[in-house]
């Protein structure tokens, strides 16, 4: 055999060895491409298959460009977010693994706009199978109606305040969670919600996992001030302190919680005991009674027996039941593996 022949049968067998080597479950990959930080310059742009690390201002960065796609991309962003979105109608993001590098062993990182994505006035986000790791928020969006999220795998989000949550909608109406989950260290990380909908309309959270959370003031997931319309279904918070499930705040009714469960509170931690002594459920009494139901929920295992749900009065319709159950599985994504 010729030195030729020879070296491309070594090639072509490591290249099958590595892809053997994949973990189940990974997409296969072309090899992905060292970046410093990228800037969209057109409509329709593609960005892909690329490790891009950014060690200051945002990894990639989309501003008054419509319809890119950000697909299997790996980032490692430290002092900005990993993406940032302003004025980028229809964007579409999927396989890509976010993650903030620039915080501490523990606790806060330094600024609360080191979010995995941030957007800003860009309706019709769409993120699919994503992992972000460390970021202020895992995914911030303001004024940005018509977002689709799905298949999101979240860790670990590092504030500080009023950033902490996996996903937070601001004046963001029509917007979708699903298939999700969220975990997060007891001890090293910084959240405040997990799941926020602050002033936004026609919102719906389904299939998603929420474990772990220290924040005193934070719960799994919050109804905030000036929501209405909003659907939270088959959702799991597990190892909550303040509480699971919340609903605070002025404004109007149409909200559902149907099949929500929580297990496992928590009395104390690393940082002080939760305001509401660990509530599982909470409604805002100043909301007043304007159409909220809590059909099917179940707890288990709380810190606090008698913190259940306050103030069930609020309620149209308050269906709790104690029993055990198994939580949800955390959501793994899909990513491609070759070229880490």
């Amino acid at each position: 055999m010729s030195a030729v022949s020879k070296f491309f049968s070594a090639a072509c067998l490591f290249l099958w060895a590595g892809l053997l080597a994949q973990p189940l479950g990974a997409q296969s990959c072309v090899p992905y491409t060292a970046s410093g930080p990228i800037v969209a310059t057109k409509n329709n742009q593609k960005i892909q298959n690329l490790v891009i690390t950014a060690d200051k201002g945002p990894g990639i960065d989309v501003n008054g460009k419509s319809g890119v796609t950000i697909k299997n991309v790996i980032i490692r962003h430290s002092a900005g977010p990993g993406i940032r979105l302003q004025g980028a109608a229809n964007t579409t993001i999927s396989g890509v693994d976010i993650i903030h590098t620039g915080g501490p062993a523990k606790g806060a990182n330094r600024s609360y706009q080191e979010n995995n994505i941030d957007c800003y006035d860009s309706a019709n986000l769409t993120v699919t199978n994503a992992r972000l790791t460390g970021g202020s928020s895992g995914i911030f969006l303001l004024q940005c109606p018509g977002s689709r999220l799905s298949t999101i795998e979240g860790h670990d989000q590092r504030g500080p305040f009023p950033r902490g949550q996996l996903v937070q909608w601001d004046k963001s109406n029509n917007a979708r969670l699903t298939d999700f989950s969220n975990e997060t260290s007891l001890t090293k990380s910084w959240p405040e919600d997990n799941v926020n909908v602050y002033k936004s309309k026609n919102v719906i959270i389904q299939r998603g996992l929420l474990d772990g959370n220290n924040a005193p003031t934070g719960d799994g997931v919050l109804i905030d001030v000036g929501s209405s319309d909003v659907l939270v279904e088959d959702v799991d918070g597990v190892r909550q302190g303040n509480g699971c499930f919340g609903i605070w705040g002025t404004g109007a009714g149409g909200i559902t919680l149907r099949g929500t469960r929580c297990r496992d509170t928590v009395c104390d931690g690393v940082r002080g005991v939760p305001s509401s002594n660990s509530l599982g459920w909470a409604i805002d009494p100043e909301r007043g009674k304007v159409g909220i139901r809590i059909e099917g929920a179940k707890y288990f295992n709380f810190c606090n027996p008698g913190s259940i749900v306050w103030d069930e009065t609020m309620l149209d319709v308050g269906q709790f039941a104690e029993k055990d159950f198994v939580a949800r599985k955390p959501i793994r994504a899909k990513l491609c593996q070759y070229g880490y």
